[in-house]
């Protein structure tokens, strides 16, 4: 019997597995609708198909928990390839959503602006960080002085470009890192610079007194800044920068109902009942019992094939004197261990099993020298549909 069931068992693990077709879900722009308005793919990565006009230049999907952009779960980006028009997009989405589950889905279409528009574009950027720096300096006496430390400033500057950068992107080289430590230290130039060398840094007019060549030196060298700051902004305005033009919120929307599942295993074991490493005595037989997975394998491989097993052995065991070996409470050996599935309905488990011996008396059957003893085996786990949701 032993030898038909493990048969069994392998023969099970080796029947090949129906390869899934990946899923694909519509995205109607015109009617503004998502997958038709049925529930999204459940436990697997899928497609995103849709039709856009030749002028999006870059799509961002994003998949979030909620309606709050800070809950974002998953982002991608599908980039229009050069020279392509096609209006047919496909949009991979390497993220598995649970089953029974509610999410929010965002997408922007981005275009390309023109000559024209990156220029305007450039310019309030330069306008906004001159503003600033304005503000930022006191010009006075021999030398101009900061109203608050360098690396403050420098935060700053880096949040107006953020900012300005909050509906445009780089298509190529993606966002704006931040102005590098060469800003940092013309900051702590500008600083330092003493004044009184204005004369010798700035041509003047012959009626300009010496506060006036102050000033223009004082310009001078906030300008300067300017540029600097420029030629590291400049690079993400260039032919690559796309805008957002529109965004499609699709908020609260269900994914597939998905199976809960309870997992019966028939298997055999082996018992060590007695004897040393190298003369060990042990008896085996077939068990059943149920498997609970200590996670779900489509979104953690290990802690889903990974389960806490427990059960009962069917037949008695017979000790190394032939004597009958049996289980507590119920008349039969019980198990309980950790199990892990190596094929596809393949699990091995190890653990321990309560055994007894059987004392019988006028009145009723006792149950005496309860031992655990270690156990390993192999069975076929068949999921049995419990109708209820899975999360």
């Amino acid at each position: 019997m032993k030898f038909t069931l493990l048969y069994i068992i392998l023969a099970t693990a080796l029947l090949p597995a129906a390869e899934g077709q990946q899923k694909t879900v519509t995205l109607d722009y015109l009617h503004n609708e998502l997958n038709s308005n049925q529930p999204l793919p459940a436990q697997a990565y899928f497609l995103v198909r849709a039709a856009v006009s030749p002028e999006v230049s870059m799509i961002r999907l994003s998949i979030l928990k909620d309606n709050r952009r800070a809950d974002t779960l998953y982002s991608t980006l599908w980039r229009r390839p050069a020279g392509n028009i096609s209006g047919d997009v496909t949009i991979p989405v390497r993220y598995k959503l649970r089953g029974n589950d509610h999410y929010h889905v965002s997408v922007v279409y981005y275009t390309a602006p023109d000559d024209s528009g990156r220029a305007r574009f450039a310019r309030a950027v330069r306008a906004n960080l001159e503003a600033y720096v304005e503000s930022a300096f006191d010009v006075g006496g021999t030398r101009m002085s900061l109203r608050m430390p360098v690396s403050r400033m420098r935060s700053d500057m880096n949040q107006i470009v953020y900012n300005a950068f909050t509906y445009y992107k780089n298509a190529l080289f993606g966002s704006f890192p931040g102005f590098s430590d060469l800003i940092k230290n013309k900051l702590t130039q500008i600083r330092d610079a003493r004044l009184r060398r204005a004369r010798y840094n700035v041509q003047g007019s012959a009626g300009d007194n010496t506060a006036q060549l102050r000033q223009r030196y004082a310009s001078r060298l906030q300008q300067q800044l300017l540029d600097a700051c420029m030629s590291e902004v400049m690079p993400f305005i260039n032919d690559h920068l796309v805008v957002a033009q529109d965004i499609r919120d699709y908020n609260d929307f269900p994914t597939e109902q998905t199976r809960n599942t309870l997992a019966v295993n028939v298997g055999y074991g082996a018992v060590y009942l007695s004897g040393g490493w190298h003369d060990p005595y042990y008896d085996d037989a077939p068990y059943l019992g149920l498997s609970f997975p200590l996670g779900n394998s489509h979104f953690n491989r290990f802690m889903g094939n990974t389960s806490v097993s427990a059960g009962i052995f069917l037949h008695d065991f017979r000790d190394e004197n032939d004597e009958k070996i049996t289980g507590p409470v119920v008349g039969k050996p019980l198990y309980a261990g950790l199990g892990y599935r190596v094929f596809r309905f393949v699990r091995l488990n190890a653990g321990v099993v309560a055994t007894a011996r059987e004392k019988s008396t006028l009145q009723h059957i006792r149950f005496q020298d309860i031992k655990l003893r270690p156990f390993v085996g192999m069975s076929a786990e068949i999921n049995l549909w419990l109708g209820t949701g899975d999360r």
